[in-house]
């Protein structure tokens, strides 16, 4: 219980310490007047910092994966996304409902 305690306690610090490093300058409080407000204020930057970082990520390693294909196999993987309703440069396209 105890090493789950202090995992959740550094896993917060850690995101509220990305949250701030995130955060603009102008928007940033000295140390002094952190208030645990404050605080939670930056776990939710710093949530938010790693979703934008994985999100870029994600779109670049897309980006390098496509420029690696010849011109052949991106013809050919637009055409298996538009036989099932997606568009070419939608790689996530419309959700089928009835699909998991």
């Amino acid at each position: 219980m105890t090493q789950t305690l202090v995992f959740l306690a550094g896993a917060a610090l850690a995101l509220m310490l990305l949250g701030h490093a995130f955060t603009p300058p102008a928007e940033r409080l000295p140390l002094r007047q952190w208030t645990p407000v404050y605080l939670m204020d930056r776990v939710g930057h710093g949530f938010r910092a790693l979703w934008a970082i994985s999100q870029a990520r994600g779109e670049r390693f897309e980006e390098v994966r496509r420029e690696q294909l010849t011109q052949e196999q991106r013809d050919a993987e637009d055409e298996r996304r538009r036989r099932r309703g997606r568009s070419p440069e939608d790689p996530e396209g419309p959700q089928d409902p009835g699909r998991p």
